[in-house]
């Protein structure tokens, strides 16, 4: 009886992207200081599809303390992040396992904007090349602090850049 249940009051991921989607809105046509994204906080997480489709929507992520792991699962559950605010890697045990998850969310997050990777000391010439290469609507690139970057690897990146970087 429970599947049969469950498989009553399923909804499809796009009306729950719709019922998100309204329920983030920031103007509700009246009064412009309402903002519907409060109703959220009442909402308990209920269902791993309930997770799928706020993930999905979530536009910008800033992670307090990162391993080389969670570079992996930021590209694979926010496919649609905007910005991306990554300090520095808690454990720097592997850098090659660090390059290969920047690589990855480089692929991953095609309408990434804006980033800071600051102090991510494992970044290279090679690795810049690469995100500059991929995020063709990046604006603005925050990238303090990375020892293994040279100015050469700077010139290089910029030829790579999508012409929407600002800065």
């Amino acid at each position: 009886m429970g599947a049969t249940l469950e498989a009553e009051i399923y909804l499809p991921n796009e009306c729950w992207k719709s019922i998100f989607k309204f329920l983030l809105n920031d103007y509700d046509g009246e009064d412009e200081y309402y903002y519907n994204r409060n109703c959220l906080k009442s909402l308990s997480v209920v269902s791993k599809q309930f997770l799928t489709v706020t993930n999905s929507l979530r536009f910008s992520l800033k992670v307090s303390k990162v391993a080389c792991t969670y570079l992996f699962l930021i590209a694979d559950c926010f496919p649609f992040l905007e910005e991306l605010n990554i300090p520095s890697p808690i454990f720097l045990i592997d850098n090659e396992s660090l390059l290969d998850g920047v690589e990855v969310l480089s692929l991953a997050l095609s309408k990434l904007r804006k980033v800071d990777l600051t102090g991510h000391h494992y970044i290279t010439d090679q690795s810049l090349i690469h995100l500059f290469k991929n995020w063709k609507l990046l604006e603005e690139a925050i990238i303090l602090d990375c020892d293994q970057i040279t100015n050469d690897g700077i010139a290089s990146s910029l030829h790579e850049r999508p012409p929407t970087l600002k800065s």
